[in-house]
């Protein structure tokens, strides 16, 4: 065993020439405040629930946000990604297959690995650079409601 030190992302190693980057060593608390939203009996599969938006060179904050709703009954498979212009970018970048069929709470960004905390928005896409844009965050229910419940919350992200 060795004694070792370690510097995050966000704190400096003072051999290293290069600086931190912005966002994770200054970056400012920011929130979308989702008001309740109702998914109703009668929406189907595939119905998309704009919740805000955020930018690409966000960090969104794994494990601080929190989605809460009611019993959305038979939606035990629900997404949360990006859309671009109405189009998917990745569907389910943060939050793949919740269960919202009992009323509860989720994080928005369960998705998120541990290995990927930290990262910007376009870091978690896989792309080689920030595109500068924004995207919206988008729900999608994979299974029809069968009851009607609201989903409201808030998504919190760091951006410098």
């Amino acid at each position: 065993m060795a004694v070792v030190t370690k510097y995050a992302g966000s704190a400096k190693d003072p051999v290293a020439a290069n600086l931190i980057p912005a966002v994770l060593a200054e970056g400012r608390l920011r929130a979308i405040n989702i008001p309740a939203l109702a998914i109703t009996t009668g929406d189907s599969i595939a119905s998309l629930f704009y919740l805000g938006k955020i930018a690409s060179n966000a960090v969104p904050l794994a494990g601080l946000s929190t989605l809460k709703h009611g019993a959305v009954t038979s939606v035990n498979d629900a997404d949360i990604g990006i859309y671009r212009d109405g189009v998917a970018v990745d569907a389910d970048l943060f939050a793949d297959g919740i269960d919202i069929s009992s009323a509860g709470a989720k994080d928005p960004f369960a998705a998120v690995a541990v290995a990927n905390v930290g990262k910007q928005v376009w870091e978690l896409l896989g792309l080689a650079n920030d595109p500068g844009v924004e995207y919206d965050i988008v729900l999608t229910i994979k299974v029809a409601a069968t009851a009607t419940a609201s989903i409201g919350g808030a998504i919190l992200y760091s951006k410098k």
